[in-house]
């Protein structure tokens, strides 16, 4: 019997009315006044889906084996809905294709970063690094001494420095951009700020 109801979840996900049907209704999961785990599951995903409801809907099409031709197909769907939908609106057609994709709907201003990330940090510059350590690169020395020499790497090679904000860049301007936010490999735990991938985009 599960099985059964697998399959048919499955096929679900993988039509095109299923896809969409994720993209237009799963944002609603948003607002679930259940208490518990399952409850707080719900909020979660359901605020996920309101903010990126595009890559929810596609997440889901990928996930349950439809091709990837096809979840494009149904994203562009979904967007149109969308579009359809804020027709009318003060976002009009394109507002409401750009919040399918978690974009700054029209009339909105972008998030201005006001609270610094590390306090400890801002404004500073620093040698070594939480798991970029002075005994680490010691030891490193005797263990991977070809591989520090290939790569021209010396105690003295790169430093660490952080803007008013925090953040392992420029200091931030009124002008669009981009930012990144993740974990060691994206703040460039081990080499040259000019080698991460926000220095290179």
């Amino acid at each position: 019997m599960f099985k059964k109801i697998f399959k048919a979840a499955k096929d679900l996900l993988r039509s095109p009315v299923g896809q969409i049907g994720i993209g237009l209704l799963l944002p609603g999961l948003a607002g679930v006044q259940s208490a518990g785990t399952l409850g707080n599951i719900a909020r979660g995903i359901g605020s996920f889906a309101a903010a990126n409801p595009m890559l929810t809907q596609a997440g889901a099409g990928l996930l349950a084996g439809d091709k990837p031709e096809n979840v494009l197909k149904n994203v562009a769907y979904g967007s149109l809905a969308r579009g359809i939908g804020a027709m009318g609106t003060p976002e009009g057609f394109m507002g409401g294709v750009k919040s399918g994709f978690g974009m700054t709907p029209a009339g909105a201003t972008d998030p201005i970063v006001t609270e610094v990330l590390n306090p400890e940090l801002a404004g500073q510059t620093t040698q070594w690094l939480s798991m970029d350590t002075h005994e680490l690169y010691i030891s490193n020395t005797k263990n991977k001494k070809d591989l520090l020499n290939k790569l021209q790497w010396n105690e003295n090679s790169f430093d660490y420095t952080f803007n008013s904000a925090g953040f392992r860049s420029d200091e931030f301007s009124d002008e669009p951009g981009i930012m990144f936010l993740g974990c060691s490999h994206t703040v460039g735990i081990g080499i040259p700020y000019e080698t991460t991938a926000a220095a290179l985009s």
